[in-house]
């Protein structure tokens, strides 16, 4: 009876006090996925009492907590735990003649921890069962296919490029090197991993592993009886990266483990720009890319093109890593592409390109200057007529008046920028030669730049082609929703801009400081574009504004996104892993929720003056 009743008890509290918080349920799903289900039901209990304590009766929210936990530590997040410099760890060997290298954690390591790597050889040898056991029980499990292992192992084990240097210095210097398998691998499979990645050389006796275990100290060198000097760190001890994933699962883990290889492999405090490359632009890019190849599978798309000049980086990893089909970076800004839609939407290019500069600070807003920096100069003598002058400001007052004496004298305008149409229509023309159907792929938010280009593509030239586009990420305008729902643009990370993130934040928009951190991601060191013209021999000039002022801040990003993609890219094809949107993107919102770092990158990156304020 007693039972009875205690059991009743625990489904009711079970029911009523967790099953129906959200958060103790996500907490106990996430521990499960990590370090597998406790079997143990004293122990349960206890786990979800804990939870309970923590987040029923507090009614305090984990991701919440994590945000203000992440918001006070410092950054940049490679000044922490750094490998010691070369030249320390040289000097210390100078004068040993002996020296033990451990190969895996120091020489070697695997982008997956040991629960991932059961699952991805489970998955590779299709033997049910091998991802639930854990330690050598595993290793024996699998034996009768240690080539299906051994092959899971060699894609994805990462070279630890400083230690390898060192490597070879002293190897340069006559030292006598040996290697110690600190691991439950075969010594003859651990020597083939490191000839792959460039080592030989014997291994430490066998006899001897033990004697030269050391204790725990905080430098990787320790003196054995015998004058060896034995090096040990363990890479993933570096550190303690803080950028932490929604979702533990091989992609994160992976990204986790190579962006800690980059930032703490070597006694280099890295800029806070190439970090945040590292940390959030480079899965994000190379997430991206892949769908993109899933995209022209299904579309039958010949042809990306990558416009200016968000698409920059992208196409350079995707040219580099993922080239399935064809693509090239396409020198556009919106800016010049109004002049391509005016002879047949004047207004569009009133309200876009004109109409702004109404609300600018600061500069030049006589409508004498804005004519000039549109190119219309010619069009100053026909004010008076209009009952306008050139020194008139041009506000809200003047803009109607403005608006509609631009109306009135379109078929001027339109013949005046019919040199910028031809140029571009030429251009365009010799890029999507051969080509059909053509993908124009953006960053987002609103899709103009793709809606521009389809339109002065299929409408304007009459091209044989079909133009579609792909974005990162979009805006909830309707407009924006209905291009998307005609699938005239894909979508990947998040089809509105309130779709943030997954947890608890879900359904915030993104501020204004968030927008711009994002774009500064893909970003590009080039100036921007002016206007398309024609040379004197009739081929296509590019006419651009001033100099960028944050070449630095952009190859510093661009050099992070590269490093990354280099170590994650062919692991992830020789794997088969697929970059899911959320993983991809998780990184960047748990970044920009960090409002130090947001307001540190926006207030050291300058914003850009662009062509429709005039470049004052």
């Amino acid at each position: 009876m007693v039972k009875k009743f205690l059991s009743k008890l625990n489904q009711w509290f079970n029911a009523c006090l967790i099953e129906k918080n959200p958060v103790i349920v996500e907490e106990m799903a996430r521990y499960n996925q990590i370090c597998g289900r406790i079997e143990d039901h004293r122990k349960r209990a206890k786990m979800v009492a804990g939870l309970y304590l923590r987040y029923g009766i507090l009614h305090r929210s984990s991701l919440r907590e994590f945000e203000k936990r992440l918001c006070t530590r410092p950054f940049p997040e490679s000044r922490y735990s750094r490998q010691s410099s070369l030249e320390k760890m040289e000097e210390r060997l100078e004068m040993a003649e002996n020296i033990v290298f451990d190969v895996w954690d120091v020489l070697l390591c695997t982008g997956l921890d040991a629960f991932q790597m059961r699952a991805l050889c489970e998955c590779e040898a299709l033997h049910p069962g091998i991802s639930e056991y854990g330690g050598s029980f595993w290793v024996d499990s699998a034996s009768d296919d240690f080539s299906t292992l051994h092959l899971a192992v060699k894609k994805v084990t990462l070279d630890n490029a400083v230690m390898h240097t060192l490597w070879k210095t002293l190897r340069d210097r006559g030292k006598n090197i040996c290697f110690y398998n600190n691991s439950d691998y075969d010594d003859q499979f651990v020597m083939s991993l490191l000839r792959e990645h460039g080592y030989h050389g014997d291994f430490f006796p066998g006899d001897k592993k033990e004697a030269v275990r050391v204790t725990a100290e905080a430098q990787a060198c320790a003196q054995d009886e015998w004058g060896a000097v034995h090096l040990y760190r363990n890479i993933h001890h570096l550190g303690n990266p803080y950028r932490t994933y929604y979702d533990h699962n091989a992609v994160t883990c992976l990204t986790d483990r190579i962006g800690n290889l980059l930032l703490h492999g070597d006694e280099r405090e890295k800029s806070i720009f190439y970090e945040y490359g590292t940390t959030c632009g480079g899965i994000l890019t190379c997430g991206f890319c892949q769908w993109l190849n899933d995209l022209a599978d299904r579309k039958n798309i010949d042809l990306f093109l990558f416009v200016a000049r968000d698409g920059d980086i992208m196409q350079k990893i995707y040219q580099r890593h993922y080239a399935k089909h064809e693509s090239a970076y396409l020198a556009f800004s919106r800016f010049a592409s109004f002049e391509l839609i005016f002879g047949d939407y004047p207004e569009e290019y009133i309200d876009k390109n004109i109409k702004p500069r109404m609300a600018r600070r600061n500069c030049d807003n006589t409508i004498a200057a804005v004519l000039r920096e549109c190119g219309l100069d010619f069009m100053e003598s026909r004010l008076p007529d209009e009952e306008l002058d050139k020194t008139d400001i041009l506000n809200e007052e003047r803009y109607e008046a403005f608006k509609q004496f631009l109306l009135r004298h379109k078929g001027e305008i339109a013949a005046h920028f019919q040199t910028s149409c031809e140029a571009a229509a030429q251009y365009y023309g010799q890029l999507c030669r051969g080509h059909h159907n053509i993908c124009v792929v953006d960053l987002g938010w609103h899709g103009k730049s793709i809606i521009y280009l389809k339109y002065f593509m299929e409408k304007k030239c009459g091209m044989d082609v079909r133009v579609t586009g792909a974005m990162i990420g979009a805006a909830p305008e309707v407009v924006v929703q209905d291009y998307i729902r005609k699938d005239m643009i894909n979508v990947y990370a998040f089809e509105n801009d309130k779709w943030r993130s997954p947890g608890s934040r879900n359904g915030e928009q993104m501020d204004y400081q968030e927008i711009l951190c994002t774009e500064l991601l893909f970003s590009s060191p080039k100036d921007t574009l002016l206007r398309y013209t024609l040379g004197e021999k009739g081929e296509t000039v590019f006419l651009y504004g001033r100099k960028n002022e944050n070449v630095y801040a952009i190859q510093e990003i661009h050099r992070g996104i590269s490093d990354f993609a280099e170590k994650f890219a062919p692991i992830r094809r020789q794997c088969g892993f697929r970059v899911l949107a959320r993983d991809a993107y998780t990184p960047l919102y748990y970044t920009l929720k960090n409002k130090k770092l947001c307001s540190w990158l926006f207030e050291n990156y300058r914003e850009e003056i662009n062509a429709i304020n005039g470049f004052e």
